[in-house]
């Protein structure tokens, strides 16, 4: 427009009037890329800014943590500690570890040892479900405790001594626990004598494997313990439902208890020497199919699946709408790194900068053009 309006400016002095048009054009355009330049600017800065407190935080979550997202200090956990949030309190206290313990606890980072227990809350599937895992009972919220033996020894944490369990170390990252001891009070939450299985509509979950689970779908989830032993012995399981609840409602919960963290609890069951018995919770999915859209900070919720915290126990597809299936697709679409944003956004500064020098440049240029029309020098 530029190029073909000055052009022909000679030749046809009646373009004098679309000249003018054109600078004032040009004037809203200048300041626009003006405006884009400064918001550049300003989101490079603070995607910066981002950057650098992550890294000076560097917290890494997962939904199995106990305070998502961690604490910035010692001071920081006290204070949430003595607000009892996320029930943090009362897990310390059901492990062994006082309000003096953490009080005295050292801030330092952690150092690399053997034979330690960690201490998670189940709102998703257990990771590494392999390991070993206990529990400690009387509590809303259940604790999972397993066995683990490297540990990251950069990561900052509290250091203390418990007099119950020894050395504890509490992860600031995550408000995970680390003790030297397992505690007296916690049981063995799936011991070899267990055996879990799951069924859909009276078929092997096996069988739905590769398929879909339709609306109204029965599933039982059955746990058979047999006592091995000459004597009679108290059995104590529990497994979190909060994922199967997205997408279906409890029919039955044999001789078992709810609690409101979505959690059922199989406390101090007796088994006679020698016998099996099984315990065992049904459900059926919904008959709407929920849309709900995906918690970004729990990404296995309402991810068309059903996932229960069972060792061994697979999770179950969900006929979702086509608007959740490219939700989640986008979900899936690889994460850009921090190199390649603040790449993006030099790109975008770089471009904005270059298309207001260009319209600026137009700008001066009809302006000297129209200033000699003035004067009649150039017609």
């Amino acid at each position: 427009m530029f190029r073909k309006l000055v052009g022909n400016l000679s030749f046809s002095p009646s373009l004098v009037g679309r000249l003018s048009n054109y600078a004032k054009s040009l004037k809203k355009q200048k300041k626009m890329r003006l405006i884009a330049v400064y918001m550049s600017i300003l989101a490079l800065f603070l995607q910066m800014f981002g950057i650098i407190l992550s890294k000076n935080n560097n917290i890494l979550t997962h939904e199995s943590n106990i305070l998502y997202g961690g604490v910035m200090s010692k001071e920081d956990f006290i204070r949430r500690y003595k607000q009892n949030d996320l029930s943090i309190r009362a897990l310390l206290s059901s492990i062994g570890i006082s309000k003096n313990n953490i009080e005295t606890a050292n801030s330092e980072n952690i150092l690399p040892n053997h034979h330690i227990y960690k201490y998670h809350i189940a709102r998703v599937a257990l990771p590494n479900i392999s390991n070993k895992y206990y529990s400690i009972p009387g509590l809303d919220t259940t604790l999972y405790v397993s066995k683990i033996d490297t540990i990251n020894n950069t990561e900052p944490a509290l250091l203390g001594v418990a007099s119950s369990i020894g050395n504890f170390a509490i992860l600031l990252n995550s408000g995970d626990i680390l003790t030297e001891n397992l505690p007296k009070n916690a049981y063995d939450l799936y011991p070899n004598n267990v055996d879990i299985k799951t069924t859909i509509n009276n078929s092997s979950a096996q069988d739905y494997k590769n398929t879909t689970i339709s609306p109204n779908s029965l599933i039982n989830y059955t746990i058979d313990v047999k006592n091995i032993l000459d004597k009679n012995i108290l059995f104590s399981t529990s497994t979190y439902i909060g994922d199967i609840l997205e997408y279906a409602d409890v029919v039955n919960i044999n001789d078992g208890d709810i609690d409101d963290n979505k959690t059922i609890h199989w406390i101090n069951k007796n088994i006679p020497q020698n016998s099996s018995v099984r315990y065992s919770f049904s459900v059926r999915v919904k008959s709407q199919i929920p849309t709900t859209a995906q918690n970004s900070s729990l990404p296995h919720s309402y991810d068309c699946k059903i996932t229960s915290t069972l060792p061994g126990d697979e999770s179950l597809n969900i006929p979702c709408s086509i608007i959740k299936q490219m939700e989640l697709k986008l979900h899936k679409l690889p994460h850009l790194s921090e190199t390649h944003i603040l790449l993006t956004s030099l790109g975008t500064l770089l471009l904005s900068v270059l298309l207001y020098i260009k319209s600026n440049q137009y700008y001066e240029e009809i302006r000297l053009i129209r200033h000699n029309i003035n004067k009649g020098n150039l017609l």
